[in-house]
């Protein structure tokens, strides 16, 4: 979000790259007993939930319908990849559709 200019856009990134690295390194804070099973359980079934919810008014509108087996693979998936983007994008730069954007 370091492009964007709308200040509400970057507070959802940090948002939401904040939320991801808790449940990136909530498996570490399980391991190291720092956090107990059920609360991560509890945060996971509550991210779980609300990603769904919003999915399922996209697709809605979209008219199209999502698979659950590929949604449940993909949640637990998707805090890796956006903690290992939010943190690659802090580099030099990046090109994406095409575009070069430099910092």
């Amino acid at each position: 979000t370091a492009a964007y200019e709308n200040k509400v856009g970057k507070l959802v990134g940090l948002i939401v790259l904040s939320m991801n690295l808790f449940l990136f390194l909530s498996l570490l804070f399980l391991s190291l007993k720092w956090i107990l099973f059920p609360f991560i359980t509890i945060i996971w079934l509550i991210k779980l939930f609300i990603d769904f919810i919003l999915l399922w008014q996209i697709a809605k509108f979209y008219r199209t319908k999502i698979p659950i087996t590929k949604y449940l693979i993909f949640s637990f998936m998707y805090p890796f990849y956006t903690v290992m983007v939010g943190f690659l994008s802090f580099g030099k730069g990046y090109e994406w559709k095409d575009r070069r954007f430099l910092r």
